[in-house]
């Protein structure tokens, strides 16, 4: 009992300093989600959906492998998932102490 009471509070106290975070609505069902498209250049693995919107342009898979669905012409859940994730962004930039960076993922390997 005193090691689970132990763990809810490490997680209480780990919610409370950590915040809850941006909800990514549909967008968090996506691996790799763009507004101008988006190109695999050899193998990559990418883990959930795959899709951009408002133009549609995918290439490289395959060789690169998607582990959900792989959107290759825009439709309603790549419009609503792109619409998720431009609001999801400008909550990060309104939160006090946020700082978003852009760049290019060549060659990163990321984790969830």
């Amino acid at each position: 009992m005193k090691k689970l009471v132990t763990l809810l509070l490490v997680l209480v106290l780990c919610v409370t300093a950590f915040g809850s975070g941006i909800d990514l609505k549909t967008a968090g069902d996506f691996g790799a989600l763009a507004g101008s498209g988006i190109t695999s250049s050899g193998l990559s693995i990418i883990i959930g959906n795959v899709g951009s919107s408002p133009t549609p342009a995918v290439n490289g898979f395959p060789p690169g492998v998607v582990v959900g669905t792989l959107y290759l012409a825009d439709n309603a859940v790549t419009t609503q998932a792109k619409l998720d994730l431009t609001d999801a962004y400008n909550t990060a930039m309104n939160t006090a102490g946020g700082v978003l960076e852009s760049g290019s993922l060549n060659g990163e390997i990321l984790g969830p």
